[in-house]
């Protein structure tokens, strides 16, 4: 036991030898050369110069390696041969294809031969669209599918044709009797002046025509009353039988319960002196 642990001491007491800074310089230089890790941090903390020395090693390293010509390497291009790349194409085609089932090679077929049809359609839409301007959907002016179209000036009224008026609606009239009124004495007008007309009335709805009819006596009597508070120039003048019709149809609309007057016409008219 004791030999044992003497040798063992003997063995922990010996260390290599530490090596001078011009021994490792000589180690570093020397191809093959093995250097310890102690070996060199000793060297770094003693000799300072000797870091100098292992950075000027490596600058000059590195200048061999900056200054070596760059080799170009070139591969060789391999030799393209369209006829021969189709054809060995072409046979793992058919080879790959034998393998197919009979669904697959069915949908293979019916896409191949789909191609040319949407081609044409894409083409077809991309130019002329999808619906074609001879088949519009919606209509922008009835002008297009007149047989004659008509200048109308809105400043003129003549033109415009009255929305009560149009032969396109049903008319309600209704004819009253033969009204006789004397009108109102005045400086300018005779003193014997009296007016003879017959009326056609105008409703809204067939409900007018049958109130009119029902209390024609009634009307005929607002009629009287209202003619009788106007004078001989007064109607006689250009727009006086205008004036004089509008006047008796409104006074009758603030009566009528069913309805409204549109127009009044003369059917016949005699003012005596």
């Amino acid at each position: 036991m004791m030999d044992d642990s003497k040798d063992s001491t003997k063995d922990a007491g010996k260390r290599p030898p530490v090596k001078t800074s011009e021994q490792v310089i000589a180690d570093i230089s020397a191809e093959g050369a093995e250097l310890s890790l102690e070996d060199l941090d000793k060297v770094l903390e003693e000799d300072p110069e000797f870091q100098a020395q292992l950075n000027d090693i490596r600058k000059e390293k590195l200048n061999i390696l900056g200054d070596a010509d760059l080799i170009e390497i070139k591969f060789p291009t391999p030799d393209l041969n369209f006829k021969e790349t189709a054809k060995r194409v072409l046979t793992d085609f058919r080879v790959q294809f034998g393998r197919w089932s009979f669904f697959q090679k069915l949908s293979f077929v019916i896409l191949v031969l789909s191609l040319p049809a949407l081609g044409f359609y894409f083409t077809y839409v991309f130019k002329k669209g999808v619906i074609h301007p001879s088949n519009k959907i919606y209509v922008a002016s009835m002008e297009e599918w007149a047989d004659n179209t008509y200048q109308w000036d809105p400043q003129v009224k003549e033109e415009r044709e009255a929305f009560y008026g149009s032969l396109r609606i049903p008319l309600y009239i209704y004819s009253l009797k033969k009204m006789i009124v004397n009108l109102k004495t005045h400086e300018s007008s005779p003193s014997n002046a009296m007016i003879a007309l017959e009326i056609v009335a105008e409703g809204t709805t067939p409900e007018v025509v049958t109130e009119l009819k029902e209390k024609e006596s009634y009307y005929r009597d607002v009629f009287q009353q209202e003619l009788s508070q106007m004078s001989f120039d007064g109607i006689t003048e250009s727009d006086g039988k205008t004036r004089m019709l509008e006047r008796l149809r409104r006074v009758a609309n603030e009566t009528l319960e069913q309805g409204k007057l549109k127009k009044l016409y003369l059917k016949n008219i005699i003012v005596k002196k």
